[in-house]
């Protein structure tokens, strides 16, 4: 499933369970779990992957949830949705639900977030442009640091120069007025 897909299908789910009715309190607490959950399949992919597959069995997925959600203490409400995930074979989604659980969370509880989000994923021949693309895009900002760094070097030696010429005359005329003044033959 494409990931913008996946991202519509998590938003719904989550806007679905996550209501205003639950206290601020229960709605903190479950995008909490959710997400430590979500961390813990991130941490383990052969966990993210036992609840995606779906040659694994709804009861399978579900006794693991069962125990984690018992050993992790959590919430009833977090329980129900991941049962609920399980069971409609969304186990791939985890991550992206608990994500828009926060979200959503912050609309109801008024806090603000800053949120991006490209419009689609990229395809695989832009994928692979960029990839073919990429030494060339580091060999040009190399020769631009470069460069910048050459006319910063050249302004430096410029710079130093001047101060050199200058230090040399200022040393030439202190020299000379420092000097015992020789007479003068008078031409006439």
């Amino acid at each position: 499933m494409e990931l913008v897909k996946k991202m519509r299908l998590a938003r719904q789910y989550a806007g679905v369970f996550l209501t205003e009715q639950m206290g601020k309190g229960e709605i903190l607490i479950l995008a909490a779990e959710m997400q430590f959950f979500a961390d813990t399949l991130i941490a383990n992919p052969d966990l993210a992957e036992f609840f995606a597959a779906p040659a694994v069995s709804r009861e399978d997925q579900l006794r693991v949830i069962d125990g984690l959600a018992r050993s992790g203490d959590f919430s009833s409400y977090t329980r129900e949705l991941l049962e609920i995930l399980v069971r409609h074979r969304r186990g791939e989604i985890i991550f992206l639900v608990s994500r828009e659980l926060h979200f959503i969370a912050d609309v109801i509880l008024n806090r603000i977030r800053v949120r991006m989000t490209t419009a689609a994923e990229p395809s695989e021949a832009s994928r692979h442009a960029a990839r073919r693309n990429l030494p060339e895009l580091v060999i040009l900002s190399s020769l631009i640091l470069v460069r910048k760094n050459r006319v910063r070097l050249t302004n430096l030696l410029k710079s130093l120069f001047s101060l050199l010429v200058v230090g040399i005359l200022v040393g030439v005329i202190f020299a000379d007025l420092s000097s015992p003044s020789v007479p003068r033959k008078a031409s006439h």
